[in-house]
């Protein structure tokens, strides 16, 4: 561009072009029949399309060159007609509507104006079509440290340290690939009878007097769960915590302040 931040036609020829391509344009005879469409898209030809591009960013150019801010140039583009363009990227795309809304943005009237819709839309469009976004999450989360285990408590909440206390729904969604996963005794009942398949430890903790008959039935549930005492085994249970460790470096020896079982699976 100019100092007059005029387009030219090869910018206006990608707008258009992708606007094309992403569906964006839409004849005025079937925005006629299909009114709830047409509210999505721009009812125009490629070149009318490009026309109207055109004429407001000449009209901003008008508009600073009134007040001093650069020139029109005398051989400037006043009629436009649209050449398609095959070979473009998403990228490309997004960097022309941004360079093309900031040198149109002084047009008087660009705000609501049907070239500044036509450019939003074919934004959105191209972002949706950039690389990795179809497999990105629709609603992101900070992730968990690496090694930090997931866990779900009720009332009672153990002083563990380096645990990610969560909610049932997200450890359902974590369960198979979290490095740990650490429950406690009251908490069973909230499990579904059918959990993923996991490869890594699932740690259950409960307080002296171990689980109740009902508990160890629903416990069956979980694989092979190691079963924790607290506090005893507290520091046994922290040691297995710590990142990059993920399953049982050793069990109890004798005499060791620890109280630890591994539940086994109920037959089927």
């Amino acid at each position: 561009m100019d100092s007059s931040q005029l387009v030219d036609a090869d910018h206006l020829d990608l707008l258009v072009s992708a606007a094309i391509a992403y569906g964006q344009l839409t004849s005025a005879t079937r925005a006629a029949f299909s009114p709830v469409h047409a509210a999505a898209v721009t009812a125009a030809s490629p070149d009318e399309a490009g026309q109207l591009l055109l004429e407001e960013n000449l009209a901003a150019a008008r508009w600073r060159a009134g007040r001093g801010r650069g020139r029109l140039p005398a051989g400037r583009l006043l009629t436009y007609r649209h050449r398609p363009v095959e070979d473009w990227e998403p990228v490309e795309v997004l960097k022309a509507v941004h360079a093309y809304s900031h040198a149109t943005a002084d047009s008087p009237g660009w705000a609501g104006s049907a070239a500044h819709r036509f450019t939003v839309d074919v934004a959105h469009a191209a972002a949706q079509h950039l690389p990795g976004y179809a497999e990105a999450p629709w609603r992101w989360r900070r992730p968990s440290r690496p090694g930090v285990p997931v866990g779900l408590c009720g009332t009672w909440r153990p002083d563990v340290a380096d645990i990610s206390w969560t909610t049932p729904t997200e450890l359902l969604q974590r369960w198979a690939h979290a490095d740990a996963v650490v429950l406690t005794s009251e908490v069973l009942e909230q499990l579904p009878a059918k959990l993923p398949t996991r490869s890594g430890p699932v740690y259950l903790l409960t307080r002296p007097g171990g689980l109740t008959p009902h508990q160890w039935e629903l416990a069956g549930l979980l694989g092979q769960a190691l079963l924790v005492e607290l506090p005893t085994a507290a520091a046994w249970l922290q040691e297995q915590l710590q990142p990059d460790i993920g399953v049982p470096q050793r069990s109890p020896r004798a005499g060791m302040d620890h109280t630890w079982v591994r539940l086994r699976p109920r037959p089927s």
